[in-house]
């Protein structure tokens, strides 16, 4: 998706406006024409997670994006449906569904690909086709079939704690796609209590799980920026 590096913020940040349109050169244009009435309000709205300061640029970019193998749209919805239909992630999304996947789907569907399946469809069918492959695909991005099922059981792991409320997670859209797990129970002790430094860990996941894990001390991070903040007053604004 080269096209798409310098504005990954506005997908994450806008992950599910991101879903709603349908990067094709008509859909978009659509959306130009319907909002061309009101640039200011979307110069307000869009500046907070993406940086694209008015209508004109957003719809060049997005015009740009169309043209990739995977659109922002469909890396989202085939993120979404490998995470919630089979609890797992693809490694490289970008690589290999647009160089490898779709080409072969759309190959092996001729028009009908185009003109016939709706997004979801194709969606559904991609995912398919990696699954049955996974192996296969997985070889070109060197990760082996025991790391990747290493990832899948503590993404589940942690999911299944922030649902039962023992874990919480921060994140910042804008600047990446990381969060921030960390004890609930902890946070809400203060890190100067005895329980608070027993279970004061933190864990920075990447969302999806695609990368190394990073395991710190909460107590040790709140200090080193209580350091900042009395080295740099301006820092506490």
């Amino acid at each position: 998706r080269i096209r798409s590096v310098g504005t990954d913020g506005f997908t994450k940040g806008l992950a599910k406006f991101a879903t709603l349109i349908e990067y094709t050169p008509e859909k978009i244009l659509e959306f130009g024409c319907t909002f061309q009435a009101s640039d200011e309000l979307f110069e307000t709205w869009a500046m907070a997670g993406s940086g694209l300061s008015n209508m004109n640029k957003f719809l060049h970019q997005s015009l740009l994006q169309s043209l990739d193998a995977v659109t922002p749209d469909m890396a989202l919805l085939l993120q979404r449906c490998l995470r919630d239909t089979y609890k797992t992630h693809c490694p490289d999304v970008e690589g290999i569904f647009g160089g490898r996947i779709l080409p072969r789907c759309q190959e092996s569907l001729g028009e009908a690909w185009a003109t016939t399946l709706s997004r979801d469809q194709k969606v559904g069918r991609a995912v398919l086709e990696y699954m049955e492959h996974r192996k296969i695909y997985d070889e070109s991005s060197g990760e082996t079939e025991k790391t990747t099922f290493m990832r899948d059981v503590m993404t589940q792991v942690v999911d299944a704690l922030v649902e039962k409320g023992a874990l919480d997670f921060e994140e910042d859209p804008s600047v990446g796609d990381d969060r921030l797990y960390f004890n609930k129970t902890a946070a809400a002790a203060g890190s100067k209590s005895e329980e608070a430094t027993k279970a004061g860990f933190c864990v920075l996941l990447a969302h999806p799980n695609t990368k190394a894990a990073d395991l710190f001390s909460r107590e040790h991070a709140c200090r080193a920026a209580q350091k900042m903040r009395d080295n740099n007053p301006e820092l506490a604004d």
